[in-house]
């Protein structure tokens, strides 16, 4: 009977760290993808910005 616990316990820890480790990979994928769109973003402020200075000086 002892025996059979800790197999279902070692096979429900291993189902934890298994869905805790898909949570964390999951939750990087979207903080990753999150600073790349800010970066992005960023980049095209800056752009725009280098255009509108552009534009004033020229003008």
């Amino acid at each position: 009977m002892a025996e059979t616990t800790t197999d279902t316990g070692r096979i429900r820890a291993f189902g934890d760290t298994a869905v805790l480790l898909a949570t964390i990979i999951i939750i990087i994928i979207i903080i990753i993808i999150i600073i790349i769109i800010i970066i992005i973003i960023i980049i095209i402020i800056i752009i725009i910005i280098i255009i509108i200075i552009i534009i004033i000086i020229n003008s």
